[in-house]
């Protein structure tokens, strides 16, 4: 379809490009302690949850426009629950595809050999 044609893929980037280069974004300066705090409170809860379940969770944090990590790593570090933030699209831009904010073969690669550093590490698996 034509949200996965390259011409709309590289159209969008464009657009969210020149966007974020502005300063602008689709949350509002206003929306956004307001947003934070409800995602904030959600994954509260989900590490509540699996915590009361004695389920093992890694918290990957991936993020287009990044810079939101900080707090969302401070609730993870109190839950005792590990937390990767894979690299920024512009400090290491081979990771990303080229029209999107995907991530590429390579991406893929780094993330997940982080992810199984970080479980062969939290002792969740048999030696």
């Amino acid at each position: 379809g034509l949200s996965y044609s390259y011409l709309f893929a590289l159209a969008r980037e464009a657009y969210w490009s020149e966007r974020v280069q502005a300063g602008t974004d689709w949350v509002s300066k206003s929306d956004t302690k307001e947003s934070d705090h409800l995602t904030h409170r959600i994954v509260g809860e989900i590490l509540d949850l699996c915590k009361r379940e004695n389920w093992h969770i890694i918290v990957v944090y991936a993020s287009y426009l990044g810079g939101r990590s900080d707090q969302l790593k401070k609730i993870t570090e109190s839950y005792n629950v590990p937390f990767y933030h894979p690299p920024h699209r512009k400090d290491n831009p081979e990771l990303y595809y080229k029209t999107d904010a995907h991530w590429s073969a390579a991406g893929h690669r780094l993330v997940g050999d982080q992810v199984m550093r970080l479980i062969e590490n939290s002792g969740v698996l048999p030696q």
